[in-house]
């Protein structure tokens, strides 16, 4: 309300137009003031959201990555016992395979005794007992390889675990994180609430 003893604008005190500009631009201020502050708390609140959306996009191709990782190595656990019992009996054949070297070198040196009373029957027993030894080379040759693919499956199984457990822990941070905007958010709706029930 206008002060009483305001008259006309010719005096340079007690203007009543003066008086209205001054209580205006005051006002006018003090709106500007508050519009400014809406629009920090607005442009406050757009960066927190977006930073949450990014937060929650990348929460969900870790997870994704994460089940990927678990579906291999599931696969690899499953693969490892069948190549355990591959091994085991490449093992085993191996054994016997040695002991039939042996036999075979036994017979040899046999063989060897006879046919130097036998020449005409030499190169027949010799040419056998050469394929023999060939059949025991491609088998131990076939012993190594798969030795080495167990190795190799071995190797990337420790990889896929320590890649998993790098990712168990990236996305308990990121969890956590989540769990921190959103608890500051329930927050700020509270502190909201509280206000305006005042």
């Amino acid at each position: 309300m206008a002060p009483s003893d305001l008259g006309n604008c010719q005096s340079q005190e007690g203007c009543y137009w003066r008086w209205l500009v001054h209580t205006l631009l005051d006002d006018v201020n003090g709106l500007k003031d508050s519009l400014d502050k809406a629009q920090a708390d607005l442009n406050t609140r757009s960066e927190q959201r977006r930073k949450l959306e990014q937060t929650q996009e990348h929460q969900g191709s870790m997870q994704e990555e994460s089940r990927k990782l678990r579906a291999a190595l599931e696969s690899l656990r499953d693969e490892v016992p069948r190549l355990r019992k591959e091994r085991d009996h490449l093992k085993s054949l191996r054994g016997d395979l040695q002991a039939k070297r042996r036999d075979l070198e036994e017979r040899k040196c046999t063989l060897l005794e006879t046919i130097k009373g036998n020449k005409h029957k030499f190169a027949a027993l010799e040419d056998e007992v050469v394929a023999k030894e060939r059949f025991a080379q491609q088998k131990l040759q076939e012993e190594q390889s798969v030795k080495s693919e167990i190795k190799a499956y071995q190797e990337e199984l420790e990889k896929t675990s320590v890649n998993f457990d790098f990712l168990t822990t990236e996305r308990n941070k990121m969890r956590k994180e989540v769990e921190a905007l959103e608890s500051k958010k329930k927050a700020k709706k509270g502190a909201k609430a509280k206000a305006k029930a005042k």
